[in-house]
């Protein structure tokens, strides 16, 4: 495969940096979009004038994500490794801030971007991207041993049960969720997201989405 020439790498990183930021680091990256996908709407707890230490509180979150994603290799067993970094960053916040629901998404969708960075990277043939990840994630094969990230969207669409919100979910009720999901992976959950999102979005009254399908159906 050829590499990307200079207005097609312009346009590559024009897309990541519309979604990720800065995309020096690609880790920091991973980690900071998937804490605003765990703390939109879920992390409570925190006054208007407290934002120094939510901040001091993500920072060393997320240097404890970074320091475990170090010691993370192909011989790791990974659901002792996850099972710790998320007791880990509720020992930072305290559990009363950080669920372990919480704790799982923010994980989760860390290795799931980092995993898709490396795919992308690999058949682009990007080697200086694909040298600032963590080689676990260099092998595709790893992705089967991916958490899929728990949240609405995904345990309705997956059956898996009525455990209630996912970001108040505990340990022992994650455990029974992952053990729920019917063998699904990482990887069909890559499949299966679009569709399960975009019915989500038609299926709420208040969205563009639904205003455009119900407003297809009146023309027909």
């Amino acid at each position: 495969m050829q590499k990307m020439n200079d207005l097609e790498r312009k346009c590559h990183n024009f897309i990541l940096q519309c979604y990720f930021g800065d995309m020096e680091n690609p880790i920091d990256a991973a980690i900071d979009r998937a804490y605003v996908d765990m703390a939109s709407h879920t992390l409570k707890g925190f006054a208007e004038h407290q934002y120094q230490e939510k901040w001091e509180l993500r920072f060393e979150a997320s240097s404890k994500i970074k320091e475990a994603l170090g010691l993370l290799d192909a011989e790791s067993d990974y659901t002792s490794w996850h099972c710790e970094l998320c007791g880990e960053l509720q020992k930072v916040y305290t559990e009363k801030r950080l669920s372990y629901g919480q704790a799982q998404k923010w994980v989760n969708m860390t290795t799931k971007y980092l995993q898709v960075f490396a795919v992308i990277f690999k058949s682009i043939d990007d080697d200086e991207g694909l040298s600032k990840i963590p080689e676990f994630f260099w092998n595709a094969a790893n992705i089967k041993k991916l958490h899929i990230p728990l949240d609405r969207y995904i345990m309705e669409a997956y059956n898996i049960g009525n455990f209630g919100p996912w970001s108040k979910l505990n340990d022992k009720q994650y455990a029974e969720c992952c053990a729920r999901t019917g063998g699904k992976t990482l990887e069909d959950e890559l499949a299966d997201w679009g569709e399960i999102a975009k019915k989500h979005r038609a299926d709420n009254h208040k969205s563009y989405a639904y205003f455009v399908e119900n407003n297809e159906n009146k023309k027909k």
